[in-house]
């Protein structure tokens, strides 16, 4: 699934906007390098020669104050600012309509800065891939279909070759089967991991193995994600694009304001709750294997946001167990879940929701090194 564009956002905040019955229209106004473009107005042809002007909208961008006017507000985070959102007779919204309006806005520009940062990624070669398998027709296909998607592809036969390899190239990923000659996937991605020149390269497994069990074994060894054989080859690049793209996103300014407050929610459910009270009940075994279980069966069901609640909850049950290695496994993809939300939900406040938690899941995953 692509990322939702700026624009996108842009029309989906206006008809959220409209769908309050505060305002009697409006008009969003986004930054392209320099100078500023009208991207969605509702209703149609409502402001022509009586709105502000591209000028107009640029100065108040730059107003150090701009929520002190009543021309409008301004999508921005922090310092950055992506645009301007133009309602007109601004000044007679009472004050609570006021607050939601601009709470709107403020979600809609945190949602509009994490596409922006995933759509530069998008743009620029998606990075280098190691295939390991020992399958060469596999190996062949993966080349010819990542090569068409703009991966660089690199490949090995069997895990002891894959080591040499990825130590000598340093891919930005690594596809990785389980069973080989010579060294199977598991060995190899537990030698990858201790290896300082290599323990940080994503390690997607391979697998005819779908059992809870066997994905707790492969997060064990230091798999960062898994992908079912026979598997369908968009989700695959679904699952290889988030794992190159979210360091993207993390890199971005927005990250500090994303940390702050409680404002995005874990998703709650009875299930969820239920898997929550074993954790705090002393049963964290049972609640670790349901909760990757759920885990699987909401991601079957295209519910991302609640997969990504169940991980959490399996990484909760993880660090009850003392396993501090495989928590920070289910963080990930807790936050690769919620990055899924964040990108396919069509509401402005539930995918910076799901931007929030996916950063959060990543920080508390020790993904930001160095930041």
């Amino acid at each position: 699934m692509s990322a939702v564009t700026s624009v996108d956002l842009a029309h989906r905040l206006a008809d959220e906007l409209m769908a309050t019955r505060k305002i009697e229209a409006v008009r969003v106004w986004l930054s392209e390098e320099n100078f500023v473009i009208p991207a969605a107005e509702n209703p149609d042809d409502f402001f022509g020669a009586r709105g502000l002007s591209a000028d107009e909208v640029q100065d108040l961008m730059k107003s150090v104050s701009p929520f002190g006017n009543d021309r409008g507000f301004p999508l921005g985070v922090s310092e950055l600012r992506f645009g301007y959102v133009e309602i007109p007779h601004l000044e007679q919204l009472q004050p609570d309509a006021r607050k939601l309006v601009e709470r709107r806005v403020r979600a809609a520009a945190m949602a509009i800065s994490g596409a922006s940062t995933l759509a530069k990624a998008e743009a620029a070669s998606r990075g280098r891939v190691l295939v390991i398998d020992d399958d060469d027709g596999l190996r062949k296909l993966l080349d010819k279909l990542l090569t068409r998607e703009r991966f660089e592809i690199i490949e090995a036969t069997n895990g002891r070759e894959g080591i040499e390899i990825a130590t000598r190239e340093q891919p930005d990923l690594i596809l990785m089967d389980w069973i080989m000659p010579v060294m199977d996937g598991s060995e190899a991605t537990k030698a990858l991991k201790q290896n300082p020149a290599t323990r940080d390269i994503p390690v997607v497994m391979l697998t005819h193995r779908s059992r809870a069990q066997d994905k707790v074994a492969a997060l064990n060894t230091g798999v960062t994600d898994f992908v079912a054989k026979p598997f369908d080859f968009r989700e695959l690049v679904a699952r290889i694009d988030t794992q190159l793209r979210w360091r993207h996103l993390l890199s971005g300014s927005a990250v500090p304001s994303m940390l702050r407050g409680d404002s995005a929610r874990e998703p709650r459910g009875a299930m969820l709750d239920q898997l929550i009270r074993l954790v705090r009940s002393g049963e964290p075994e049972a609640a670790l294997e349901r909760a990757i279980a759920e885990a699987e069966r909401y991601e079957e069901q295209k519910l991302p946001e609640r997969a990504g609640a169940a991980y959490k909850i399996a990484a909760d049950a993880a660090e009850a167990l003392d396993n501090d290695d495989l928590a920070r496994r289910l963080l990930r993809l807790s936050g690769r879940a919620y990055l899924d939300w964040a990108k396919s939900t069509p509401k402005a406040e539930e995918s910076q929701r799901g931007y929030t938690l996916s950063v959060r899941r990543f920080v508390e995953a020790d993904q930001l090194k160095g930041s």
